[in-house]
């Protein structure tokens, strides 16, 4: 997610630490005591270990799991709405705000094609067609750019990434990734 950490870092390295070192000095000695109430025979650990090691394993984490739910809200809170609205494009290096104004060029009831200059980042060739197939609802998108209505062409004109369509119009420029130009066209009958 945007703005989140993907390791641990320091701080949530020592919490780990310091809940796993808690949770052996707790769960440790009372090995013979938890055997008693699963229920298993005087002498045999194995159901003893299994229930104390997954009972340390839960406290050894909870610190680490407290402090990262606390560190992930301060982090996320101060998004506003408008943000909000663009974030999961945006971790794609897709504009946003390019794809509301695709959406408002393209009929609601029109099917469309995803075509992605091979020059764009490997991030936007993925991610596009299944962000639009999502944000460009209820249109439908076309399995092959050759077989729609309307063609959505990143990082190139429809043309020069080798579909037949009518004059496109410029949306705009993806803010996100080296000003790709961004075209919407009707397709060629």
């Amino acid at each position: 997610m945007l703005n989140l950490p993907a390791e641990p870092g320091t701080v949530g390295v020592v919490l780990l630490a310091l809940g796993a070192l808690v949770a052996l000095l707790v769960f440790a000695p009372l090995v013979e005591r938890i055997g008693a109430e699963v229920g298993g025979r005087r002498g045999e650990r194995a159901p003893s270990w299994l229930v104390a090691g997954a009972l340390a394993i839960t406290v050894a984490g909870a610190p680490f799991g407290l402090w990262r739910v606390v560190e992930d809200i301060r982090k996320t809170a101060p998004i506003t709405p408008e943000h909000a609205r663009y974030v999961g494009a945006e971790t794609k290096r897709i504009d946003g705000e390019l794809v509301e104004r695709v959406a408002a060029l393209i009929p609601r009831n029109a099917t469309y094609g995803v075509v992605v200059s091979e020059g764009a980042y490997e991030v936007i060739r993925e991610g596009l067609p299944y962000w639009l197939g999502y944000a460009l609802l209820p249109r439908r998108q076309a399995r092959d750019a050759r077989g729609a209505e309307w063609i959505v062409a990143w990082g190139g004109t429809p043309a020069s990434l080798g579909i037949r369509a009518r004059p496109p119009q410029l949306v705009g420029r993806n803010r996100l990734a080296d000003r790709e130009p961004v075209y919407v066209a009707e397709a060629a009958s």
